[in-house]
Order: C-alpha cells, then structure tokens, then sequence
C-alpha cells in the first residue's frame, strides 16, 4: 500500500484548481481543487484525453473540466463525464487529506495504458 506524502502546495487550495508536487519528488505533480461543498480532491495533473494541464480547467460542481477541449471528469470516481464518454479515458484520482501544516496525498495506481 502506497505511504502518504506530503505535498507542497502552489497557492490556496480553493474552486480553482491548483498544482501541488510531492515533497520528497517535486517532478510528481498533482492538482488539487475544493469543491462547493468543502472537500479537497486530489488528481492526476494531465487530462486523460491528452494531457493537457488541469490547473487550466474549472470546477462544476463536483466534476473538473479540463480547459482544452472541456472533457469533463468526476473527482469522486475519475470516470468522463462527457463528451467522451468512457473513450476519453479515466482521470486518475488520489486519496487526499488536510491538516493545519497543509496536505498529504496518496497516490492510487497509474492504470495500464
């Protein structure tokens, strides 16, 4: 089982998405967002579709878009939400938690491409 790491953190952790690095491998991004009802998702960086960069995407709800070509993806699951549908691929999701010194995540498996 994957051990948690702490993350460090590129701004307030908020409905924009924001980028954070693992601590100990700053190369290991991930974004994090906070959605409306105050729950921090952590998840992979690049869209599935083609690896765009999230922090450029928006939050509708509970669901992350992606900026580029508004592949929508649920933080709860990573499953596409549209306009792709299962081809687009699935967002890998991480488990996250806050503490008052920030956040640690714990990365779930890369699935096989």
């Amino acid at each position: 089982m994957t051990t948690w790491q702490a993350l460090e953190v590129d701004g307030p952790v908020g409905t924009t998405p924001v980028a954070a690095r693992l601590a100990e491998d700053p190369s290991n991004e991930v974004v994090l967002v906070r959605t409306p009802d105050g729950t921090v998702h952590a998840t992979a960086a690049g869209c599935p579709h083609l690896g765009q960069p999230l922090i450029h995407g928006h939050l509708d709800g509970d669901i992350i878009e992606c900026g580029h070509h508004a592949y929508r993806y649920r933080l709860a699951d990573g499953s596409c939400d549209g306009p792709g549908g299962p081809l687009a691929g699935r967002l890998v999701v991480h488990e996250v938690r806050e503490h008052p010194d920030g956040f640690d995540v714990r990365l779930a498996e890369q699935p096989e491409v």
